[in-house]
C-alpha cells in the first residue's frame, strides 16, 4: 500500500520522542501573574513619515518583567537589573527607560535618560 508503513519496534518510542517534542514546543515557558510592582513592557514609538503624517507603531514584548535597583534584586533566570529604554511615543528609544532583570548584561541607554 502506497504511503503506510509497518509498524516496528521503534514505532511506540519515536511516537512518545514526538509527543514530547511537541509538548515542550507547544507548552514553552510557564507564564506567571504579573505583581503589583512588575513591568509590562508595551510601548509606543510615533514619528514622522514623508509628506508630515504623524505615525505610530506599537513596541515591546506585551510581557511581565521583574523591576529592579541591582543585581540582587533578580531571580537566577534573569540575573541582571539593566535598564530597558522606552520610547514614550516619541522616536528616541530612550525618550525613557525603566529597570528590569534581564537575561543578559546590558543597558539600553545612557545612566542621563529618563526613569518610569
Amino acid at each position: 500500500m502506497l504511503g503506510f508503513c509497518e509498524p516496528t519496534v521503534e514505532t511506540p518510542f519515536v511516537r512518545f520522542a514526538l509527543a514530547i517534542a511537541l509538548c515542550v514546543a507547544a507548552c514553552g515557558r510557564p507564564a506567571r501573574t504579573c505583581g503589583a510592582e512588575d513591568f509590562v513592557y508595551v510601548d509606543q514609538s510615533c514619528g514622522q513619515v514623508p509628506g508630515g503624517t504623524p505615525a505610530c507603531e506599537q513596541v515591546g514584548d506585551g510581557l511581565c518583567h521583574f523591576r529592579c535597583g541591582s543585581d540582587g534584586d533578580c531571580p537566577e533566570a534573569v540575573p541582571f537589573c539593566r535598564t530597558l529604554g522606552l520610547f514614550s511615543g516619541g522616536d528616541f528609544n530612550c525618550n525613557a527607560s525603566v529597570r528590569i532583570c534581564r537575561e543578559t548584561d546590558r543597558d539600553d541607554c545612557p545612566p542621563s535618560a529618563g526613569r518610569r
